[in-house]
């Protein structure tokens, strides 16, 4: 349980130092990686990534939209005829853990693979 949470706890740190420099989209470099490495099952590696990223994007967000006083969240749920910052930030975080998760399935379903093309 302790690698499971100081894994995660890497792989958070290395997606916020990605997010201040590059696109939003980098945060699937470092989840691949991730899956990469670990030795844990394909579901395992997806469900945990997911749930990882979206907290952590959820926060992040609340904190962005705290600081600039929901200006941009504002605009943007007034295109989505107004469904509300709360919701807004829910489909953020499950949009980025959705593919935060998958990139790290697709790393250990690529290690699987290679383990097994190798024998």
């Amino acid at each position: 349980m302790k690698d499971k949470l100081f894994s995660l706890l890497i792989l958070i740190v290395l997606i916020h130092i990605s997010q201040l420099y590059l696109s939003w989209w980098t945060i699937a470099v470092p989840a691949l990686i991730l899956g990469l490495i670990v030795v844990w099952p394909v579901w395992q590696t997806f469900a945990l990534t997911l749930l990882a990223v979206a907290i952590y994007t959820a926060i992040y967000t609340i904190w962005i939209n705290h600081i600039n006083d929901g200006i941009i969240a504002g605009r943007i749920s007034s295109l989505f005829n107004e469904i509300g910052t709360g919701t807004l930030i829910i489909i953020t975080a499950l949009a980025m853990g959705l593919l935060a998760g998958t990139a790290a399935g697709l790393g250990a379903s690529l290690k699987q693979t290679i383990k097994q093309n190798s024998l």
